[in-house]
């Protein structure tokens, strides 16, 4: 089986496999952030609020050209853990979408049959390539939350500007919360009225470098028909350069209850961590990704 995972909208917005999850529409918010580049220092004075609105204006038009990048590629390994399983992956993106050698399941090394396995359905793909895919609705609910988060959301200084360590310095820090008066465009941006957070941008370059999400109201999917996405879930988006002018995640934490199909209510929780992140400078056919995955997994 091909392995998608966000890439092209960090991220979202980007994401087959998770956009399958009931509760993808918070994930397409989360994933309204890129990474920083130069350091600065931590602004030091609150901007005002003409100030922090032209910053967001400019993190959603940097985001929605990185996630319809067409030009250029990734590479990189995820390390995925959904509930008691794992895995560790190699993963390719190209011209027909990702695609990935797995290296481990729950911890352990693929046995020499396991791994056999992998290079004769590499081998497959590469000669037939990968299914056709449709227009993915979640691609255009992407974009509508995106553009939607500036106004559907009133953002404030937080006092102090805590700057995580992990990010490069010189962060803005907001707090968001639901606008009073918003009215949604379309059914999806309903979700947002449910919805709050923090957000860390890159004092210099404006581009958003990590999204908290917190859902403070219970939120009916599609009518409730298709789930319900309990209070009190959260969802943690962050990314980082891989090269000076290009983003991708870094990590993925998905922490939520859900009712599915108005049947069962069960919790979710998902860590999706990448490592050894390289930009490529063309996007490879899928004929090369295999032969990437296949003739470097060795030396990786």
């Amino acid at each position: 089986m091909t392995e998608i995972l966000p890439h092209r909208f960090g991220y979202a917005v980007c994401m087959r496999k998770l956009r399958a999850l009931p509760c993808a529409p918070l994930l397409s918010c989360a994933t309204l952030l890129v990474a920083g580049r130069s350091p600065a220092q931590a602004p030091q004075a609150e901007p005002s609020p003409a100030t922090i609105a032209a910053l967001l204006t400019d993190a959603v038009q940097l985001q929605q050209e990185d996630l319809h990048r067409q030009h250029w590629a990734v590479r990189y390994r995820v390390h995925r853990i959904d509930g008691k399983q794992s895995s560790l992956r190699d993963l390719v993106e190209t011209d027909q979408g990702n695609v990935a050698r797995t290296l481990e399941r729950n911890g352990r090394p693929l046995t020499p049959d396991e791994q056999a396995a992998e290079t004769q359905r590499l081998q497959g793909i590469a000669r037939t390539g990968l299914p056709h895919r449709r227009a993915d609705p979640f691609e255009h609910y992407s974009d509508d939350l995106i553009r939607a988060m500036p106004t559907a959301m009133n953002y404030t200084w937080v006092p102090g500007q805590p700057q995580l360590p992990q990010l490069p310095a010189g962060q803005i820090v907001l707090d968001f919360s639901p606008r009073a008066g918003y009215h949604p465009d379309s059914t999806v941006q309903t979700v947002l009225k449910g919805l709050s957070g923090r957000i860390w941008l890159d004092g210099q370059t404006h581009h958003l470098q990590r999204i908290e999400v917190n859902v403070q109201q219970d939120l009916d999917l599609a009518f409730g028909l298709l789930a319900r996405v309990y209070k009190g879930g959260k969802i943690v988006y962050e990314q980082v350069p891989v090269d000076p002018t290009h983003d991708v995640y870094r990590s993925i934490q998905i922490d939520v209850r859900l009712r599915e199909l108005m049947v069962k209510t069960v919790p979710y929780h998902l860590v999706l961590e990448t490592t050894e992140r390289t930009a490529l400078p063309t996007v490879p056919s899928i004929q090369d990704g295999v032969a990437m995955l296949l003739g470097e997994n060795a030396g990786r």
